[in-house]
């Protein structure tokens, strides 16, 4: 990590996450984000239980942890575009990063729990 980004400040506290080559802090969704996002994280704890589900909901899922994922980093990073978003972050990094976006939260959403969040860093 360079000193730039050991001494960046951010407005909000939470997790130190890697996305690409840089760390980034995920803070929690604010109230008013989590009320916004309230259907899709409801929809993002749904499991699809067939292939074909699965297949036909990827994409709609994809968006959905790409928006909340943007909304959260963004409170600390204002200038953070949704399509930066896409650009950087790997699929096999979205479930992790939306695990921390809902620990944050308070979820106590798969193996992210609030107690266990402090620890998160996410490559």
């Amino acid at each position: 990590m360079s000193a730039d980004e050991m001494d960046e400040k951010v407005e909000y506290e939470g997790v130190p996450v890697r996305i690409g080559n840089r760390q980034w802090i995920m803070p929690s969704l604010s109230v008013g984000q989590a009320e916004k996002y309230w259907p899709a994280l409801l929809d993002l704890d749904k499991h699809a239980v067939t292939t074909e589900e699965m297949k036909s909901l990827l994409p709609k899922k994809f968006d959905q942890m790409v928006v909340v994922i943007h909304a959260a980093l963004s409170r600390n990073y204002k200038d953070l575009t949704i399509t930066q978003i896409k650009e950087m972050v790997s699929i096999g990094q979205l479930r992790k990063l939306m695990l921390v976006v809902m620990g944050q939260s308070g979820f106590e959403q798969g193996e992210i729990k609030p107690a266990e969040q402090k620890a998160a860093v996410v490559h």
